[in-house]
């Protein structure tokens, strides 16, 4: 039997069979891998959760007295030993005297720089002896606390390198360093508590460096992920 020369196949032929039969899986396989990276970096809840700390500082009243005055407002920013109010000396459930509303005003300063996030009096109200006045959280962040949920596949030990992912929108990534682990599992705070949780849970307490070059805010809650 006569061999006959084999006749190639036209190139848009083999393009067109590419497209029908081999392109649809690669795609498909495409997809997958894209969303499971997606999945993974930006979606899926980490078993690491932390916060930003930075140092609080409680002003409180050292003797009972009127508030005469505040000088600072909510959010304002304060320098250590600025004025926040002034207070005038009086005992408790009696009425001002004509002695007491001659007593100089006590100065109630600012033991730290920062902001004031709370305010419990206002002009004219009654300060006991101890009572806290206001909050002042500094603007300067000092490290990440972090909380490994349970279960964990993994824990991570001190000097590992751990990636810090901000939320939002535009999740932003740094690499960071584990400070020190905590000897024992906490109470979660509600901030931390997922969702239709129907017990308490408790987490292992880490301290993460604050990594350079990433802009965290005080109290900001990020995901931590361990590097392997």
């Amino acid at each position: 039997m006569p061999e006959y020369p084999t006749i190639p196949t036209p190139l848009r032929i083999r393009w067109r069979q590419f497209r029908t039969q081999a392109l649809p899986f690669l795609v498909f396989a495409g997809v997958v891998l894209a969303v499971s990276y997606l999945w993974d970096r930006e979606i899926a809840p980490t078993h690491i959760v932390g916060e930003v700390y930075a140092p609080v500082s409680e002003l409180t009243a050292a003797e009972a007295g009127l508030v005469h005055s505040l000088e600072k407002g909510l959010f304002e920013e304060v320098a250590a030993g600025e004025v926040i109010a002034r207070i005038q000396p009086m005992t408790a459930g009696s009425l001002m005297r004509e002695t007491e509303n001659h007593l100089p005003t006590v100065e109630v300063r600012a033991p730290s720089a920062g902001i004031i996030t709370s305010l419990t009096v206002q002009p004219g109200s009654f300060a006991p002896a101890g009572k806290i006045l206001a909050t002042i959280r500094s603007r300067e962040t000092e490290y990440i606390i972090g909380y490994v949920l349970q279960p964990a596949g993994t824990f991570p030990q001190a000097g590992d390198s751990i990636e810090v992912v901000t939320r939002g929108g535009q999740r932003k990534t740094a690499v960071s360093t584990v400070r020190s682990i905590g000897p024992q599992f906490e109470p979660l705070g509600p901030a931390f508590q997922r969702p239709f949780a129907d017990i308490e849970e408790r987490a292992l307490p880490i301290l993460i460096d604050i990594p350079p070059g990433l802009d965290l805010r005080p109290g900001e809650l990020i995901d931590l992920r361990i590097i392997e």
